[in-house]
Protein backbone atom coordinates (compact mmCIF):
# COMPACT_ATOMS: atom_id res chain seq x y z
CA UNK A 1 0.00 0.00 0.00
CA UNK A 2 2.83 2.36 0.87
CA UNK A 3 4.58 1.68 -2.47
CA UNK A 4 1.40 2.33 -4.46
CA UNK A 5 0.91 5.63 -2.63
CA UNK A 6 4.43 6.64 -3.58
CA UNK A 7 3.85 5.85 -7.26
CA UNK A 8 0.56 7.76 -7.30
CA UNK A 9 2.06 10.85 -5.71
CA UNK A 10 5.04 10.77 -8.06
CA UNK A 11 2.68 10.70 -11.06
CA UNK A 12 0.69 13.65 -9.69
CA UNK A 13 3.88 15.60 -9.05
CA UNK A 14 5.21 14.91 -12.56
CA UNK A 15 1.98 16.09 -14.20
CA UNK A 16 1.87 19.27 -12.13
CA UNK A 17 5.55 19.96 -12.93
CA UNK A 18 4.90 19.62 -16.67
CA UNK A 19 1.93 21.93 -16.39
CA UNK A 20 4.00 24.60 -14.67
CA UNK A 21 6.80 24.35 -17.22
CA UNK A 22 4.37 24.96 -20.07
CA UNK A 23 3.56 28.46 -18.82
CA UNK A 24 4.76 31.73 -20.31
CA UNK A 25 5.48 30.19 -23.69
CA UNK A 26 4.96 33.30 -25.84
CA UNK A 27 6.95 36.56 -25.62
CA UNK A 28 5.40 39.24 -23.44
CA UNK A 29 3.41 41.79 -25.50
CA UNK A 30 5.14 44.89 -26.81
CA UNK A 31 4.01 48.22 -25.28
CA UNK A 32 1.09 50.23 -26.62
CA UNK A 33 1.63 52.02 -29.93
CA UNK A 34 0.58 55.54 -30.93
CA UNK A 35 -2.39 54.00 -32.75
CA UNK A 36 -3.42 50.94 -30.70
CA UNK A 37 -3.50 49.42 -27.22
CA UNK A 38 -2.38 45.88 -26.39
CA UNK A 39 -4.06 43.98 -23.52
CA UNK A 40 -3.22 40.48 -22.26
CA UNK A 41 -6.57 38.83 -21.46
CA UNK A 42 -5.00 35.95 -19.53
CA UNK A 43 -2.93 35.96 -16.30
CA UNK A 44 0.22 35.05 -18.26
CA UNK A 45 1.21 34.54 -21.92
CA UNK A 46 1.05 30.75 -21.67
CA UNK A 47 -0.26 28.34 -24.30
CA UNK A 48 -3.75 29.33 -25.59
CA UNK A 49 -3.64 32.74 -23.81
CA UNK A 50 -5.47 35.56 -25.62
CA UNK A 51 -4.03 38.97 -26.55
CA UNK A 52 -6.34 41.84 -27.55
CA UNK A 53 -5.18 44.55 -29.97
CA UNK A 54 -7.57 47.54 -30.03
CA UNK A 55 -7.13 50.46 -32.45
CA UNK A 56 -7.52 54.01 -31.17
CA UNK A 57 -10.65 55.94 -32.27
CA UNK A 58 -10.32 56.99 -35.91
CA UNK A 59 -7.91 54.13 -36.70
CA UNK A 60 -8.54 50.68 -38.11
CA UNK A 61 -6.81 47.58 -39.43
CA UNK A 62 -6.34 46.64 -43.08
CA UNK A 63 -9.42 44.38 -43.01
CA UNK A 64 -11.60 47.14 -41.54
CA UNK A 65 -11.73 45.78 -37.99
CA UNK A 66 -10.99 47.88 -34.91
CA UNK A 67 -10.17 44.92 -32.62
CA UNK A 68 -8.08 41.80 -33.20
CA UNK A 69 -7.49 38.80 -30.94
CA UNK A 70 -4.24 36.81 -31.08
CA UNK A 71 -3.70 33.44 -29.41
CA UNK A 72 -0.49 31.98 -27.97
CA UNK A 73 0.33 28.96 -30.16
CA UNK A 74 2.34 25.81 -29.55
CA UNK A 75 5.28 27.25 -31.52
CA UNK A 76 5.69 29.98 -28.83
CA UNK A 77 4.41 32.67 -31.22
CA UNK A 78 1.24 34.77 -31.26
CA UNK A 79 -1.22 33.90 -34.02
CA UNK A 80 -1.92 36.32 -36.87
CA UNK A 81 0.12 39.22 -38.17
CA UNK A 82 1.81 41.92 -36.14
CA UNK A 83 -0.77 44.62 -35.32
CA UNK A 84 -0.97 47.69 -37.56
CA UNK A 85 -3.67 50.34 -37.16
CA UNK A 86 -3.85 53.08 -39.79
CA UNK A 87 -5.87 56.28 -39.82
CA UNK A 88 -9.19 55.62 -41.51
CA UNK A 89 -9.46 57.18 -44.97
CA UNK A 90 -5.69 57.40 -45.43
CA UNK A 91 -3.40 55.02 -47.28
CA UNK A 92 0.06 53.99 -46.17
CA UNK A 93 1.59 56.53 -48.58
CA UNK A 94 -0.31 59.48 -47.09
CA UNK A 95 0.02 58.46 -43.46
CA UNK A 96 2.28 60.87 -41.53
CA UNK A 97 5.71 59.63 -40.61
CA UNK A 98 5.84 58.00 -37.17
CA UNK A 99 7.70 59.62 -34.30
CA UNK A 100 11.26 58.70 -33.43
CA UNK A 101 11.48 56.15 -30.65
CA UNK A 102 13.97 54.40 -28.39
CA UNK A 103 14.92 50.72 -28.84
CA UNK A 104 13.21 48.07 -26.74
CA UNK A 105 15.12 45.57 -24.60
CA UNK A 106 15.24 41.99 -25.85
CA UNK A 107 14.06 40.48 -22.58
CA UNK A 108 11.00 38.22 -22.58
CA UNK A 109 10.35 38.55 -18.84
CA UNK A 110 10.18 42.37 -18.96
CA UNK A 111 6.81 43.99 -19.67
CA UNK A 112 6.78 47.68 -20.66
CA UNK A 113 3.81 50.04 -20.24
CA UNK A 114 3.60 53.34 -22.12
CA UNK A 115 4.98 54.79 -25.35
CA UNK A 116 8.61 54.46 -26.43
CA UNK A 117 8.43 57.65 -28.53
CA UNK A 118 11.01 60.39 -27.89
CA UNK A 119 10.01 62.44 -24.84
CA UNK A 120 7.74 59.73 -23.44
CA UNK A 121 7.97 57.84 -20.15
CA UNK A 122 7.59 54.08 -19.74
CA UNK A 123 7.01 51.87 -16.70
CA UNK A 124 8.54 48.42 -16.32
CA UNK A 125 6.92 45.32 -14.87
CA UNK A 126 8.18 41.77 -14.47
CA UNK A 127 6.36 38.57 -15.34
CA UNK A 128 4.96 36.53 -12.45
CA UNK A 129 7.70 34.60 -10.68
CA UNK A 130 10.35 37.31 -10.89
CA UNK A 131 11.21 40.64 -9.23
CA UNK A 132 12.38 43.92 -10.80
CA UNK A 133 16.01 44.94 -10.23
CA UNK A 134 16.70 48.53 -11.34
CA UNK A 135 14.60 51.62 -12.12
CA UNK A 136 10.87 51.03 -12.56
CA UNK A 137 10.51 54.06 -14.91
CA UNK A 138 12.53 55.42 -17.82
CA UNK A 139 12.46 58.35 -20.26
CA UNK A 140 13.29 58.28 -23.99
CA UNK A 141 15.62 61.21 -24.83
CA UNK A 142 15.79 63.11 -28.14
CA UNK A 143 18.87 61.18 -29.20
CA UNK A 144 16.76 57.98 -29.09
CA UNK A 145 18.57 56.85 -25.97
CA UNK A 146 17.16 55.94 -22.56
CA UNK A 147 17.92 57.97 -19.42
CA UNK A 148 18.68 54.80 -17.41
CA UNK A 149 19.78 51.28 -18.35
CA UNK A 150 16.90 48.86 -18.70
CA UNK A 151 16.21 46.94 -15.47
CA UNK A 152 16.31 43.17 -15.28
CA UNK A 153 13.82 40.66 -13.96
CA UNK A 154 15.37 38.29 -11.46
CA UNK A 155 13.60 34.96 -11.12
CA UNK A 156 12.46 33.90 -7.65
CA UNK A 157 13.20 30.39 -6.40
CA UNK A 158 12.64 28.34 -3.26
CA UNK A 159 15.49 26.42 -1.55
CA UNK A 160 15.11 22.67 -0.92
CA UNK A 161 12.18 22.05 1.48
CA UNK A 162 12.75 20.94 5.05
CA UNK A 163 12.54 17.29 6.01
CA UNK A 164 10.11 16.09 8.68
CA UNK A 165 10.84 13.64 11.48
CA UNK A 166 9.55 10.12 10.78
CA UNK A 167 8.65 11.07 7.22
CA UNK A 168 10.15 11.55 3.80
CA UNK A 169 9.77 13.76 0.73
CA UNK A 170 8.24 12.66 -2.56
CA UNK A 171 10.14 14.87 -4.99
CA UNK A 172 13.00 15.16 -7.42
CA UNK A 173 15.78 16.65 -5.30
CA UNK A 174 17.06 19.96 -6.70
CA UNK A 175 19.03 22.93 -5.39
CA UNK A 176 16.19 25.34 -6.26
CA UNK A 177 12.48 25.08 -7.07
CA UNK A 178 10.29 27.31 -9.22
CA UNK A 179 7.41 29.30 -7.77
CA UNK A 180 4.30 27.13 -7.66
CA UNK A 181 6.22 23.85 -7.44
CA UNK A 182 4.64 21.34 -5.05
CA UNK A 183 6.46 18.80 -2.85
CA UNK A 184 4.64 15.86 -1.23
CA UNK A 185 5.22 14.23 2.16
CA UNK A 186 4.59 10.68 3.38
CA UNK A 187 4.99 9.32 6.89
CA UNK A 188 6.90 6.19 7.79
CA UNK A 189 5.10 3.08 8.95
CA UNK A 190 3.16 3.46 12.24
CA UNK A 191 3.12 7.29 11.92
CA UNK A 192 0.22 9.49 10.84
CA UNK A 193 0.42 12.73 8.85
CA UNK A 194 -0.65 15.83 10.76
CA UNK A 195 -1.33 18.68 8.31
CA UNK A 196 -1.37 18.99 4.50
CA UNK A 197 0.39 16.27 2.50
CA UNK A 198 2.14 18.85 0.32
CA UNK A 199 3.90 22.20 0.47
CA UNK A 200 4.04 24.82 -2.29
CA UNK A 201 6.81 27.24 -3.30
CA UNK A 202 5.26 30.68 -2.64
CA UNK A 203 5.73 34.06 -4.36
CA UNK A 204 8.14 35.28 -1.67
CA UNK A 205 10.51 32.35 -2.20
CA UNK A 206 9.42 30.40 0.90
CA UNK A 207 7.50 27.15 1.31
CA UNK A 208 4.02 26.89 2.75
CA UNK A 209 3.69 25.28 6.20
CA UNK A 210 5.04 21.73 6.31
CA UNK A 211 3.16 18.86 8.01
CA UNK A 212 4.47 16.60 10.77
CA UNK A 213 4.38 12.85 11.37
CA UNK A 214 3.08 11.71 14.77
Amino acid sequence: METSQLLLLLCVWALSSLSLQSGRTCPWPRPDSEHFNVTLLSPSPSFSALLEVRCHPGYGMADGRDISLRRCQGDRQWSGDEPACKEKGKTAETEPESKLSCPLPDKELLLIHGSVAVGSTVQYQCAPGSVLVGNSENVCHEGQTWRYPHPICQRMFCPPPQEVNHGYLVAVLKTEYNLGDAIYYLCKKSFLLDGPNQVTCQLDGTWSTAPSCR
